[in-house]
């Protein structure tokens, strides 16, 4: 016996599933209860009717043995130019190899023949009638499967040999996926080979018998075939979902050629090249962490950033009758004159005494120093992150953009004029949406906790931050075949560690105007914990393959983001508030710092594949519009719009991001 020929991959690649829709008739009938779609399987149905050999079978006789047209045994067809397919009836002889009996029975309950239970009925088939052909039957698939085939064959004078080719009909050309040669001696033998064949519905395959040896050397004498059964089998015990992986591993570059050549040792590939990548290619495995990043570093800024930059705060001017030792004077005139102004004051219910008694802090020291001992805040901001692009997946990358927000609140106290501390918790959610190979999406919510502080001596100030943060959700990927589609999900987690250092200093162009240069730093490293998806299986018969699904291993990444810029507030009073519009001008940068490939496993083979991170690379101008609102007690509001110009030096080209933030500080 010869098994497991030769099955080239053809042309386009591809993988697809197979149902066919057919409908069995007479003792096939069980048959296709099973998912057997060949039709007359067992050869048992002729048009007219051939005669039915006796019981026990009789002497043998001419009457047994039939040439008759194709077109008398539906659906069978022959490539032979004469159009004609032999039938012999159970028990007839012929001048050599003497009588031959169908299947028995109790040889096909004990081959475990779930398609032929009773054996093979009166009639079986001998390849080629009276001149080398092929016969076929072609069956149209109706839903998308793994394929299985099981079928009888025995040799005539002895050892027989004999191949079948399952073929794919692709853009009007049979091509063969699938190609196994047997040899089998003068008894009935069963061949099976479970789970080989992927297909989709609607298309088209042709399974095909052709004699290649006798043992009589003519190709006419000798070959039957019974019992014929492919499609969605169903098997009496359940199979594994996979045959065992090859060794040893195969690593290397994702391209769909190599995905192909771990296919070939478990599945017949009939799709196309954009079916594979859909199919077996992870979506862009660079924006998951990249948009992780983007609101890590928004989070952070926000809360640093909105108290930094230009957060106003009112002091009072006078403490009774005196100057507030807390307000900035730099001269004893100035001094003089707010004297002067405090012992003028007729108490504070006059709004006009109001106005005088509570001015801008210009100064960190003015900033801080009067806050009460305990200050709640609350806060909120949007983040985006558009055109990511992994160009480690070549020429199959496709675009990504994220989308995320989140709530903030905290509580902060003062430990001195120049220190304060706080503590911030954090939830939110962010949106990976990816476009192309079928598209795909993560959809976590956020978690995140951490602790901040800063310092202030004269007109300098630093902040600086560290936290901690996790991420979970449901991660779908599109699976657009050529004629179908499905969809793989799983569970996708990750946890976050940030740290952030914002520095500057706060200068005074004017009473009411404050000019603030800083520098915005943070990192982010990521760990993406393992995952499996599921709902890629398809059907066997009876039990789903395991087939598209992939296994996500661990990955580490780290990134770090910059911003250098200046910012530029101006005090506006009314009445007893008040209200500061500021806008601030910067360079920013975003890199990708560290990492490792993405690696993913697939559950036909032991194939590991490396998926190479991109080396993200941003930079660009960042312009930021905010608006500050204080009333006398500070309580105080603010929101502020970011705007993103900038450059991708891999192949994204110009891009643009945009995003808002903005808050609440009740202090008490």
């Amino acid at each position: 016996m010869i098994r497991g020929g030769s099955w080239p991959v053809v042309g386009r690649i591809a993988i697809g599933c197979l149902v066919l829709s057919m409908v069995g008739e007479g003792p096939n009938a069980a048959a296709q209860d099973r998912g057997n779609l060949i039709q007359n399987g067992g050869f048992e149905t002729q048009v007219p009717p051939l005669p039915i050999p006796p019981n026990p079978p009789g002497p043998p006789a001419g009457s047994y043995f039939r040439q008759i047209d194709a077109s008398q045994v539906p659906p069978w067809s022959t490539s032979a130019s004469d159009n004609k397919i032999e039938l012999w009836s159970s028990g007839f002889s012929a001048s050599s190899g003497g009588p031959v009996f169908t299947i028995a029975p109790a040889q096909a309950t004990a081959a475990g023949d779930a398609f032929f239970p009773v054996g093979g009925g009166n009639f079986f088939a001998e390849l080629n009638a009276t001149r080398p052909s092929t016969l076929s039957q072609t069956v149209t698939l109706g839903r998308t499967g793994v394929l299985s085939y099981s079928f009888w064959h025995r040799g005539r004078a002895g050892s027989d040999t004999m191949r079948l080719d399952v073929q794919v009909m692709k853009n009007g050309v049979w091509t063969t996926v699938r190609s196994d040669a047997y040899q089998t001696g003068q008894a009935w033998t069963n061949y099976v080979q479970k789970n080989i064949l992927i297909g989709e519905a609607g298309q088209q395959f042709r399974f095909a018998y052709t004699a290649e040896s006798t043992a009589t050397g003519n190709l006419s004498i000798g070959n039957f075939i019974d019992n014929a059964a492919f499609g969605l089998l169903e098997f009496p015990q359940p199979e594994p979902e996979l045959p065992d992986p090859f060794e040893p591993p195969i690593t290397g570059d994702l391209t769909p050629q190599a995905v192909v050549e771990d296919l070939s040792n478990s599945f017949a590939a009939t799709l196309s090249q954009q079916a594979i990548v859909s199919g077996f290619f992870p979506r862009n495995t660079d924006a998951a962490p990249a948009g992780i990043q983007k609101m890590l570093n928004d989070s952070a800024m926000a809360v640093l950033n909105s108290t930094l930059d230009v957060e106003p705060l009112q002091i009072p001017l006078c403490k009774g009758s005196e100057p507030n030792p807390q307000r900035y004077v730099d001269s004893e005139k100035a001094m003089a004159q707010a004297k002067a102004e405090c012992l003028k004051q007729p108490g504070p219910k006059s709004v006009h005494a109001a106005d005088k008694r509570f001015t801008f802090a210009d100064q960190p020291n003015n900033f801080y120093g009067d806050r009460r001992r305990l200050r709640a805040w609350v806060r909120g901001f949007s983040t985006s992150l558009t055109n990511v692009d992994n160009p480690g997946l070549g020429t199959w990358v496709n675009r990504a953009d994220s989308r995320g927000g989140a709530s903030l609140f905290g509580l902060e106290k003062s430990l001195s004029p120049s220190t304060q501390v706080g503590v911030y918790g954090s939830v939110g959610s962010l949106s990976v949406i990816q476009t192309g190979n079928g598209g795909g999406s993560w959809s976590p919510t956020a978690y995140g906790v951490g602790l901040y502080g800063r310092w202030s001596p004269g007109p300098y100030f630093i902040g600086a931050l560290a936290g901690y943060g996790t991420f979970s959700g449901s991660q779908t990927r599109g699976i657009q075949l050529d004629s179908s589609a499905l969809s793989a999900s799983g569970q996708k987690s990750a946890e976050s560690f940030t740290a952030a250092l914002v520095t500057g200093r706060r200068i005074n162009l004017s009473r009411n105007t404050l000019l603030t240069p800083s520098l915005n730093l943070s990192w982010s490293g990521i760990n993406e914990h393992a995952f499996v998806e599921s709902g890629g299986e398809l059907s066997g018969g009876n039990t789903n393959i395991n087939v598209f699904n992939l296994n996500y291993l661990p990955n580490n990444t780290s990134w770090t983001n910059l911003d250098l810029g200046v910012s530029i507030a101006q005090t506006v009073r009314q009445g007893t508030t008040l209200i500061v519009p500021s806008a601030r001008l910067s360079w920013f940068g975003t890199w990708k710092t560290g990492g490792n490939d993405q690696v993913v496993d697939y559950p036909f083979s032991s194939r590991q594949v490396d998926v190479p991170g991109a080396w993200l690379n941003r930079s660009g101008l960042r312009v930021a519009l905010g608006l500050n609102v204080a009333t006398r007690k500070n309580l105080a509001i603010y929101l502020r719009g970011v705007a993103d110009f900038g450059y991708d030096s891999r192949e994204n080209g110009a891009l643009a991001d945009y995003g808002i933030n903005g808050g609440l500080t009740i202090p008490f």
